[in-house]
């Protein structure tokens, strides 16, 4: 038998000392850090629903906006050239 490896001698059996498993590490942490997760995950949700319902809507304003302004700026040229007013 190598040494060390007599039944009880192991480690990670031990209480409060020695290796711990990987999901017991992880359930640690977040045990630890519940509090940061659950903000982290608020604030990611509160960005996913904004670029979900947020973002389109003032798209399309900007979109709409941006689109008349060359219209808008045509129609006034016609206007001022046909009632005989000077374009500044």
């Amino acid at each position: 038998m190598q040494k060390g490896a007599e039944p009880g001698n192991d480690v990670r059996q031990q209480p409060g000392g020695g290796l711990r498993s990987f999901g017991a590490l992880i359930a640690a942490l977040l045990r630890a850090h519940w509090i940061l997760l659950g903000v982290v995950a608020v604030l990611l949700l509160a960005y996913t629903l904004a670029g979900f319902f947020l973002v389109p809507r003032l798209a399309r304003s900007q979109i709409e906006g941006f689109v008349a302004m060359p219209a808008l700026r045509s129609s006034l040229a016609r206007d001022r050239s046909s009632s005989g007013c000077a374009a500044t």
